[in-house]
Parts: structure tokens; C-alpha cells; sequence
């Protein structure tokens, strides 16, 4: 059974659901992206990886895996953006977690 949630950007860019981890990823193209912060590798935090500007590639944090914006956009999970507000869907029935909105830093352009 899908859980439906709702955050605003101002509230924090890391969602927490449990043990999932998801990030809000702003591409190049400057449009933004809730995407799954596990890295296909190993399961590195994403979210805490850097940015190659260069090669248009995150870099994750754990064992230095690269990935480019493509393969970050195929891990990213459907939500509905009107103003502020996000309304996302995740799939999975886990009634027991709640779902959590952290503010800290992640990944950037820079």
C-alpha cells in the first residue's frame, strides 16, 4: 500500500521513511529531483557525495562510484511539486515508520 506524505523545500531536502532514504537532487538543468540516497554500489548516502561539474557525475562518499545525472534521474521517485509544497508516493507498507524531513546539507552543484 502507497504512503502519500507532503513537505515543503524550507522544511529540509533529506526524507527519512524507517530505514529508506530519499534526497532532493537539483540536476543541471535546474530542475529538482527526489531521488533514492543508496548508492547502487554499496549503499553509500548519496546525499553526502560530491558534485564533478566537470563530468556531470555524483560522486558518492563511500568508495568514490560515480554516477551521472541519468542514472540518478532512473532512482528518483514520482512527486507532485505545486509552489512549495511536495506531495510524494512511496511504495511499500510500513505503517510502523514515520516519515521524517531533515534539514542538513546535501549534495550541491558547487
Amino acid at each position: 500500500m502507497p504512503c502519500f506524505f507532503s513537505f515543503s523545500l524550507n522544511q529540509g531536502r533529506l526524507i527519512t521513511w524507517g530505514v529508506e532514504r530519499f534526497f532532493v537532487f537539483q540536476s543541471t538543468s535546474g530542475s529538482y529531483h527526489l531521488i533514492s540516497d543508496k548508492c547502487p554500489h554499496r549503499g553509500g548516502p548519496l546525499s553526502r557525495g560530491s558534485w564533478d561539474a566537470e563530468n556531470n557525475r555524483l560522486r558518492c562518499p563511500w568508495h568514490k562510484t560515480s554516477l551521472p545525472e541519468s542514472a540518478l534521474f532512473k532512482k528518483q521517485i514520482p512527486v507532485v511539486i505545486v509552489g512549495e509544497h511536495w506531495t510524494v508516493c512511496i511504495e511499500g507498507d510500513r505503517k510502523e515508520y514515520t516519515i521524517r524531513v531533515h534539514d542538513i546539507p546535501v549534495v550541491t552543484m558547487e
